[in-house]
Order: structure tokens, then sequence, then C-alpha cells
């Protein structure tokens, strides 16, 4: 992997496995449970950040292979980015795109973590095959803030978990209340 990214990607792993290992200190029944209908459970949110990434690397393979020159990413890939940054540490609740569509209850927080390992894993290879040029080019898209580059879309796939970790976490204390 691009030591550019190589990095950025560790990180992403080592908050993963973090996660993992808080969680594991909770019972594994309330992992399914929800504060109210409305609300999602632990696993409902692990879930979402895997279909999340999973869909992040479905569109990186597209870009990345389908042989079409893709635009270096400018300022206004930055900027997109600074944006995405600063909304995502607003308290507001935005609704998940629909193609994400409605994450799943019925795994165990085993499984769930599993089965985020093995996209991870799918993220690591395909990190792996990256060159100098694709890592600065615009090869993600936000569904709302738009196309940038790899690093970018790497540090915001962190952002994202980092506000779905705290939403876990809210949803724990609130099942202890």
């Amino acid at each position: 992997m691009h030591k550019s990214i190589d990095h950025l990607f560790q990180k992403m792993e080592n908050h993963r496995e973090d996660l993992y290992q808080r969680l594991q200190s909770y019972p594994s029944e309330v992992m399914n449970e929800k504060v109210n209908g409305d609300s999602w459970s632990v696993v409902q949110v692990i879930d979402h950040l895997i279909l999340s990434e999973q869909s992040t690397i479905e569109y990186l393979k597209k870009k990345t292979t389908g042989g079409e020159p893709i635009p270096s990413a400018g300022p206004a890939s930055f900027f997109r980015y600074l944006m995405l940054k600063f909304a995502m540490i607003l308290p507001i609740k935005f609704r998940a795109p629909r193609f994400i569509g409605n994450p799943d209850n019925s795994a165990t927080l085993d499984q769930a973590m599993s089965r985020w390992k093995t996209v991870r894993l799918q993220l690591d290879q395909l990190l792996s095959t990256m060159t100098a040029e694709q890592i600065n080019a615009e090869v993600f898209k936000h569904p709302i803030a738009g196309k940038m580059n790899l690093k970018q879309a790497l540090k915001f796939i962190q952002s994202h978990v980092d506000r779905h970790t705290q939403q876990i976490f809210n949803i724990l204390k609130q099942l202890e209340a």
C-alpha cells in the first residue's frame, strides 16, 4: 500500500479493533436492543458502517478499473471535504442514503464485527493496488458532498465511524438508564 494512505488505513483499523474490544465488555443481549421503535440498535449502526464501506469499495473499483482518465482532485475537492468534515461534527441527525438501505439487526456483535473485518480486508486489498495518480484523483463520490480524492475519502470514512461510535455509546448509555 502506498505510504501516503497506509497510516490512514491503519488508524481506521486500530479504531475498529478498539471499538470491538470496548463493545465486548457489554452484555451481548443489548447489542440488538433499540432505545425506541425508530432508533437503531448497536448492531444496526455497525451494519450501516459496513454497508457504507462496501458501497465505497464498489465505487472505488468502478472508478479505478474503468479505464477512463480520472481528473485530479483540486481545491474544489478539498473544499467539499472540509464542508463534509464540518457537517460530521455538527449535532444534527442526517438521513442515511437510500442505497444504504435499512441496516440488519439479526446478527450478533461477533458476526457483525466479523463482516466488518472482511470488508476492511477487501478495502486493504483494493488500496494496495492503487497508484499515486489514483490516490490523488477524484476516485470517491460522497452522495451529497461530491467528488474527493482517496486521502479525503479515508479521512471521511474515519469521521463517519467516529460519529457513529459516539452514537453507539449513546445508545448503550440510554439502554443502561
